[in-house]
């Protein structure tokens, strides 16, 4: 189990997603953008705006099983703290959400 991100090197959007099978994750989430259907459409377009090689998929934490969903939050959210970003709008599980990191 872990959690990932898809950053987009060209305006550093971010979206944050997490599953029991992190890889596999992953590659269903780059199969979906190469084929045109990602769930998340801010994502998807610019997916196809960019090109996927401005997209870096990265693993940013391992869970354990036992950990439930608020305290994936937490992390995802100590995470983009240490982005280092004040003002983030990030893309978490297919919904878009404003972060003001303090």
């Amino acid at each position: 189990m872990g959690i990932f991100k898809v950053e987009n090197a060209v305006n550093n959007k971010l979206f944050v997603d997490f599953g029991l099978n992190v890889k596999g994750k992953i590659n269903g989430c780059k199969f979906q953008l190469d084929n045109n259907s990602h769930p998340n459409k801010g994502l998807q377009e610019d997916y196809n705006t960019f090109g996927g090689n401005n997209f870096i998929f990265e693993v940013i934490d391992i869970l354990e099983p036992k950990d439930n969903e608020s305290k994936i939050m937490l992390r995802n959210l100590k995470y983009l703290k240490k982005c280092g970003s004040k003002n983030l709008k990030v893309i978490m599980n297919s919904a878009t959400i404003n972060v003001n990191v303090k």
